[in-house]
């Protein structure tokens, strides 16, 4: 299972195996992704997404509640954003565009 980590303004990604009851890569993803917003540190958010699958972001949009969902494409970078955007389902593009 991949984790991500960051500390001290540096993202560190490792492998870590869990045992019974462990969390989902993906739960993982999007628990950090809300405690990024949360604590208004867009910067690591940034740093954070970069590492994400461009495929997985359909699932942790599915997820995030609009707003937040907004606030994290508007952050990708655009080559990123590209990527993700053609992932996406029709209805949740034009939410992108219409915001």
């Amino acid at each position: 299972m991949l984790q991500i980590k960051i500390n001290s303004n540096k993202l560190f990604v490792y492998k870590k195996y869990t045992g019974k009851g462990g969390k989902g890569i993906m739960e993982k993803i999007l628990e950090e992704m809300i405690n990024l917003i949360e604590n208004q540190k867009f910067n690591d958010l940034r740093e954070y997404l970069k590492q994400v699958n461009s495929a997985d972001f359909p699932s942790l949009f599915e997820e995030l509640d609009k707003e937040k969902m907004i606030l994290v494409y508007r952050i990708l970078p655009k080559e990123k954003a590209a990527e993700v955007f053609a992932e996406l389902d029709p209805d949740i593009q034009e939410d992108l565009i219409n915001s």
